[in-house]
């Protein structure tokens, strides 16, 4: 299971944007950001947030749970889905082109991907 973290700053502040535009909510930011902090639900937030996180976070060393953060990705998404695949033990991008050679069966195509991706053309997976 690949658990995505998010910080408490943006999740709060989604929270509220959430709330402002799906229920119409109009009261404080104040009150609702204490209300996430002390994981109390009384405008109907989704919560416990920290005992769910700590949850998994006390969980991450387990073999089939893989966590990463929410502002990794955005600082470097290449490492996480290097680190992903390793974790699953595949390729993301060799799946995906993968997928695209094969539902994408026009000639330009084929020919485009062997120019951007030469390297892939060696291994097994792509070779037609």
């Amino acid at each position: 299971m690949v658990y995505v973290t998010r910080n408490t700053r943006d999740v709060s502040l989604s929270l509220l944007n959430h709330w402002e535009v799906m229920y119409g909510y109009s009261g404080s930011f104040d009150l609702l950001l204490n209300e996430f902090l002390n994981n109390k639900g009384g405008t109907g937030l989704y919560m416990p947030f920290f005992h769910h996180i700590l949850g998994y976070w006390e969980k991450r060393d387990l073999p089939h749970i893989l966590p990463i953060s929410y502002e990794d990705m955005k600082r470097d998404l290449g490492s996480i889905i290097r680190k992903h695949d390793y974790w699953l033990g595949i390729s993301f991008y060799k799946l995906l082109l993968r997928f695209l050679f094969s539902e994408l069966q026009a000639s330009w195509t084929k020919t485009s991907l062997r120019q951007i991706y030469p390297h892939l053309w060696s291994t097994s997976l792509l070779t037609t």
